[in-house]
């Protein structure tokens, strides 16, 4: 009966152990992972929206207008993502968290943080 006791006081532990080295590692990836793996969902949607925004102005000439677009959804509320400008160049992301904002330029072809 001790032997028994002893192995379960023994593997509680180790178990103990391993539950906090996974709770530090999965801590530690949520603060230091780049956000586009922590957001991928996210970052590959808007991505697709891109593209179909550019294939909007190759086939007419131009980025479509905020109001006249319906590539991006345009509601307000349970949507992340938004679409700014038209004609020359656009402005597109997403929110993420509480007031973070991953912008993508038209004029620069890069993501930014704000």
């Amino acid at each position: 009966m001790r032997r028994i006791l002893r192995l379960v006081v023994i593997l509680g532990s180790a178990g103990a152990g391993l539950v906090a080295v996974a709770l530090s590692a999965w801590i530690l990836a949520a603060i230091y992972l780049p956000p586009w793996l922590k957001y991928y969902g996210r970052y590959s949607q808007a991505n697709a929206y891109i593209e179909r925004v550019e294939s909007f102005r190759k086939q007419n000439g131009y980025y479509p207008g905020e109001e006249t677009q319906d590539i991006v959804p345009h509601t307000e509320f349970n949507n992340p993502y938004f679409y700014r400008g038209g004609g020359e160049s656009f402005e597109m992301g997403f929110s993420a968290g509480f007031d973070d904002v991953y912008s993508y330029s038209s004029s620069d072809k890069k993501w930014d943080f704000r």
